[in-house]
């Protein structure tokens, strides 16, 4: 490791549970759906995995995550595979 942050200066140091968050925000990134995703997680509601979250995102992917949100709230099925 000494080796890899000598040779390496922009490398940064992670742990585990950095990899966690890298998957979470792909998962929103891509298209996941936040229900599935905080359940996933193991949060014990929708607001944690937002809270976490949705500040990693652009205004547009927020919106359409708020939207996904909104449309299974209201009962209206979704077309995306990692729908609930």
């Amino acid at each position: 490791m000494r080796r890899i942050l000598r040779d390496n200066p922009l490398f940064r140091r992670f742990g585990v549970h950095d990899l966690r968050h890298a998957f979470a925000v792909r998962w929103l990134k891509a298209g996941g759906n936040i229900y599935r995703l905080s359940r996933h997680l193991g949060h014990s509601s929708v607001k944690v995995t937002e809270q976490n979250y949705l500040g990693f995102l652009t205004v547009e992917e927020q919106e359409r995550v708020q939207f996904q949100a909104e449309q299974i709230f209201a009962g209206v099925p979704t077309n995306s595979p990692t729908a609930a």
